[in-house]
Parts: structure tokens; C-alpha cells; sequence
């Protein structure tokens, strides 16, 4: 997890890092486990470790092929007079894989991106710019603009905000309810 959050790659190229990584262990005659001696790596063991490498990449890639957006759901007006709403981008049954917390000024047509948390395992699928979509589909006649960013995610903002067809601003603060 910590590798693919530093690097940054897409699915697939995550995918392949970790099919070679497991190809790597899995070729070695024995693994060595902290607090163990070493362990032989048997025949058995090599197939057991592709059938579980099979089942986790197509299960991750159904998650991500069946990630839709929830309704929003109302906050309240949790840092001034603007009222803050959350959804999350969830698939099916298997609960939320990350949450956006946006604020709105209607009187000025301004949204406020406040938040868009993943954990780092779900970097890089696309949910981001996801989020991003539902944000101007819900609420197609506002400006958006986000807070600052971290270094990390500045890049994707920037790329973003240059392919959307909804304006967005990198000025702070263009309105003063927020």
C-alpha cells in the first residue's frame, strides 16, 4: 500500500508491480519470515499464491468497474453560514472506498471542495476525478473552487480543473460566507 500511494500508478501498472514483486518471492527457494527460520516454498504454495493474486486483481478490478456515487447527505453549516454536504464513493455492498465533504454559497454560486479522502489502496483508480464529476453534475451552476492543497495532490487538481468543462478557480476565497 505505502509503494503504490508513493508512486502514484494507475490499476494496471500497480497490478503488474505486484505480479513481479510476487513472481520474485515466489521463485525463491525459501522465504524468510521474521521470527521464524527460514520456510521452503513449495510447489503448492506457488500455485496457492497466483489463484490468491487472480482473485484479489479481479476483485479490486470489480470494485472499481462498480463505483458509483452516493446521494448527498446535509451537514449542516459546520464552519459558517454555508451550508456542508458529504457523499461517499461506494460499490454495491462493499461500503464506502472514500468520502467528498463540500460546501455550497448559493447566493454567490460558489462550491467549496472541502475534502476528498481514499485510502491510499484506492489511489489513483479514477475515483477522484469521479468525485469531481458528481460534484459539477450536482451542482452544475457553481464556480468550484478547492482549499490548499497537498503537494501530492495539487498535480491532479491542476490537470483536472484544465479538462473540465465547469469552471473552477484557483483563487482563495472567492466568497466571503466560506
Amino acid at each position: 500500500m505505502a509503494e503504490q500511494d508513493s508512486e502514484h500508478r494507475g490499476p494496471a501498472e500497480f497490478a503488474e508491480a505486484w505480479k513481479a514483486r510476487l513472481a520474485a518471492l515466489l521463485a525463491q527457494e525459501t522465504v524468510e519470515v521474521s521470527g521464524w527460520s527460514d520456510i521452503a516454498i513449495a510447489e503448492l504454495d506457488t500455485d496457492l499464491g497466483w489463484s490468491l493474486y487472480a482473485a484479489a486483481s479481479r476483485a479490486r478490478a470489480e470494485t472499481i468497474a462498480r463505483a458509483t456515487a452516493t446521494p448527498s447527505r446535509h451537514r449542516g453549516r459546520d464552519d459558517g453560514p454555508t451550508p456542508s454536504y458529504e457523499f461517499s464513493i461506494a460499490a454495491d455492498g462493499d461500503g464506502s472506498l472514500g468520502r467528498v465533504h463540500y460546501a455550497i454559497c448559493e447566493p454567490c454560486s460558489v462550491g467549496l471542495l472541502k475534502k476528498i479522502s481514499f485510502s491510499p489502496e484506492w489511489h489513483c483508480c479514477g475515483f477522484g476525478t469521479l468525485a469531481l464529476r458528481e460534484l459539477e453534475t450536482r451542482h452544475p451552476a457553481l464556480t468550484w473552487y478547492t482549499t490548499g492543497q497537498y503537494t501530492h495532490a495539487r498535480g491532479f487538481y491542476e490537470r483536472y480543473r484544465h479538462g473540465s468543462d465547469s469552471p473552477w478557480t484557483a483563487q482563495q476565497h472567492p466568497c466571503p460566507h466560506f
